[in-house]
């Protein structure tokens, strides 16, 4: 049996029984610049070798209620003071925003009797992202993605806006987010289509892979790790 990454680890239920999730430590890896991920690494590397010292803590299950109340400890605690805050300038904490609003509740004291909430929750979630904005997303090639990249290709060539439009929205569940470094490489490889005056893009065959996703690198030889 395949193994995958845990990020795609029976994800749509095909097997009826927990599937088996190996953590691999990648030689060379460099996160300098992604520190939201070195820092979930160090937390869970805390959590596997606690876990491997006292499983009975964790109730010998790494998704026990033990396990995640560790982790996120560990996690937490590795932030700077401050860090959780959210801070969204010029409008201050995004949490004061979603508690007294006291900022703008002051600012517009003559009106703000007026309302039950004070809360700006309109403007929170304008503000509030999950993701970086420095990402695009990308069509890929994964199951009916390569169908829609076809049919995307000839519907732009005609320029037919209601089948463009349509495609799009189908080609959601098979896009990638992808930074800007990512992109400017495999534009310089050519593993890069672009729709639209460069509106739009979607991956080449040859850069993903359906057990381990999109790769930099053309991809030559497909390896798995059988049971």
């Amino acid at each position: 049996m395949r193994r995958k990454s845990a990020g795609r680890c029976n994800r749509n239920g095909e097997d009826p029984t927990p599937q088996p999730v190996t953590v691999l430590r990648c030689a060379g890896e460099r996160l300098d610049r992604l520190r939201q991920i070195r820092r979930g690494q160090a937390a869970t590397e805390s959590l596997l070798y606690a876990y491997r010292k006292d499983p009975d803590r964790f109730d010998r299950r790494l998704d026990s209620d033990q396990a995640i109340a560790y982790y996120y400890r560990k996690l937490y605690k590795s932030m700077d003071q401050g860090h959780q805050d959210y801070v969204v300038t010029p409008h201050g904490r995004l949490l004061d925003l979603l508690a007294l609003n006291e900022r703008y509740a002051t600012a517009y004291s003559q009106d703000v009797d007026r309302y039950v909430l004070h809360q700006a929750f309109r403007l929170a979630g304008n503000l509030f992202q999950v993701f970086d904005q420095d990402t695009t997303d990308v069509l890929v090639p994964y199951q009916e993605g390569r169908q829609i990249r076809e049919k995307l290709i000839r519907a732009a060539q005609t320029w037919d806006y209601d089948q463009l439009r349509t495609l799009l929205e189908e080609a959601r569940p098979y896009t990638v987010s992808m930074y800007r470094y990512q992109i400017d490489r495999l534009q310089a490889q050519g593993a890069l289509i672009q729709l639209f005056d460069g509106r739009a893009l979607a991956l080449t065959d040859g850069y993903y892979h359906e057990a381990t996703g999109f790769s930099l690198k053309n991809i030559k030889d497909f390896w798995e790790v059988s049971k």
